[in-house]
C-alpha cells in the first residue's frame, strides 16, 4: 500500500505524509512503521531543490577585460589557459566541479 501511495502522488510525500493517508483510509499502522518499512524498500520522498542565484551582475564593481574575445586558438601550448566552475547536486550534497 505504501508503495502504491508514493506512486499514486508521484514520489512526493515521505513518511508523514503517507503516514496520514494510510490512517485516514482506516489502516492500523504507525508513524515509526511507515517510516522503518520506507527505509527498507528505499522508498523517499522527492525535494525540492530551491533556485539559488551564484551570480551578481548587478555591481560597480570593475569587470576584467575579455583578452581571448572567444578566440582560443595560439601558436604554441601554454599560451592560453582558462577554466570553469559548476555545481553538481548529490544525494550527499552539492559537489563543486573545476576545469
Amino acid at each position: 500500500m505504501i508503495k502504491q501511495i508514493h506512486n499514486s502522488v508521484k514520489g512526493r510525500y515521505g513518511s508523514p505524509r503517507i503516514y496520514q493517508v494510510l490512517k485516514d483510509q482506516g489502516e492500523k499502522v504507525s508513524k515509526k512503521r511507515v517510516n522503518r518499512l520506507m527505509r527498507e524498500h528505499n522508498i523517499y520522498a522527492k525535494t525540492k531543490h530551491r533556485f539559488k542565484t551564484t551570480t551578481n551582475s548587478k555591481h560597480n564593481n570593475a569587470i576584467a577585460p575579455n583578452l581571448l574575445e572567444q578566440n582560443f586558438m595560439t601558436s604554441s601550448p601554454n599560451k592560453v589557459w582558462v577554466s570553469d566552475i559548476t555545481f553538481i547536486m548529490t544525494c550527499e550534497g552539492w559537489l563543486y566541479l573545476a576545469v
